[in-house]
């Protein structure tokens, strides 16, 4: 007679194979394979912007440029007087041409910070660049050849203005430039080298000479040079 109370007997979720050699077992299970889909990949940065002028200052109105490696990337910027700028963002304004950067007044300069960030879909921005300009005056320019140091031989010492500006100087000879005037100036003053109506004027149709020492006593020269012209 069949036995009603026996329990039922429930079979493992796995089966258990003989393999081919005796005692070879495989385990089989509904565990998942593992996913052969890679992560998606981080996005690139954008390229930073490059400023067509290195912070410092400058005299008179400038222009400066913005570019960047990243083909198709927009340059967002933000201008601001004084010495800060907040970071661009999507919303600021878009780069399309060269930025006027204007000019202050005599004795008082413009200060100008500007900056900068290239944005590209499908890419994190670039990092903020800063540049912090002041921007004066123009000023009546001078050159000179050749320039300060060292040299060997007589020279001839010349003098020109780019801007066509009257050149004034004084100089002294020696260890000792002490009670020259190191300011030259259009108006009257006293010196060994002045006619008492302002320093001495360069002649620009005529070189100044320094003549060379000797191996144990070189001649030292020294000169203050100004450049004038109306409205500079």
């Amino acid at each position: 007679m069949e036995n009603t109370n026996m329990k039922t007997m429930h079979r493992p979720f796995f089966s258990v194979l003989t393999g081919l050699s005796a005692g070879t077992l495989f385990l089989l299970s509904s565990c998942p394979s593992p996913s052969t889909t890679p992560p998606p990949p981080t996005p690139r940065e954008a390229a930073a912007p490059n400023f067509s002028l290195k912070p410092g200052t400058y005299f008179g109105t400038q222009t400066l440029e913005l570019t960047s490696k990243t083909p198709g990337a927009v340059i967002r910027f933000v201008l601001r007087e004084g010495a800060s700028a907040p970071d661009p963002t999507p919303e600021s304004p878009a780069y399309t041409g060269p930025v006027e950067l204007k000019e202050g007044t005599p004795g008082k300069p413009k200060s100008y910070t500007l900056s900068a960030r290239a944005f590209k879909d499908g890419m994190n921005p670039s990092p903020v660049l800063r540049a912090l300009y002041s921007i004066e005056a123009p000023k009546a320019r001078v050159e000179i050849t050749p320039e300060a140091g060292d040299l060997y031989g007589t020279q001839p010492l010349t003098m020109s203005s780019p801007d066509g500006a009257e050149i004034r100087y004084e100089s002294a000879q020696g260890t000792d430039a002490e009670g020259t005037p190191n300011n030259p100036t259009r108006e009257p003053i006293q010196s060994d080298v002045s006619d008492g109506t302002g320093s001495p004027i360069y002649d620009t149709s005529a070189a100044i000479t320094l003549t060379q020492g000797t191996v144990e006593t070189p001649e030292i020269y020294t000169y203050w040079i100004r450049a004038f012209k109306d409205g500079l």
